[in-house]
């Protein structure tokens, strides 16, 4: 996990046009600075009553998120990944890799676009932030 410091730094450095109170929360939320977090999507069809449709995984090393995420896309399922948890279906979009995208500095760059283009979308923080998280800025 990344110290506080560590973080806001990075995040000052990579994503300078966000404020660093706004990828704080982010990162906090979405990976608690953990740069190797995993977030597989269960498909709907395959969820059993209850389920929140989300596994999450919490490796040590890029070695070890690598072998995980190549399990996942052998399932076919969807994930998101690193600091900022950016999805898969975005990496052909920003020209990335779930590889790329943990290291610290390449996800918080994906992110800034994502997160300015979901601003711009939706007209303020709140539905900037729901965009992030959803792709829609209503929801």
């Amino acid at each position: 996990m990344l110290s506080t410091s560590t973080f806001l730094a990075l995040a000052m450095q990579c994503a300078a046009s966000v404020h660093p109170d706004t990828t704080h929360e982010v990162a906090r939320v979405e990976s608690g600075f953990n740069p190797y977090a995993i977030a597989e999507i269960i498909p709907k069809v395959k969820r059993k009553p209850g389920d929140k449709g989300v596994v999450s995984y919490f490796p040590e090393s890029k070695e070890a998120a690598l072998k995980i995420v190549k399990n996942i896309e052998l399932r076919n399922h969807r994930y998101s990944v690193g600091l900022m948890q950016i999805t898969s279906t975005n990496f052909a979009k920003f020209g990335t890799t779930a590889e790329k995208m943990f290291d610290p500095c390449e996800n918080l760059k994906v992110s800034e676009k994502i997160l300015v283009n979901c601003y711009k979308r939706g007209g303020d923080l709140v539905r900037g932030l729901s965009c992030y998280y959803s792709g829609n800025p209503e929801t």
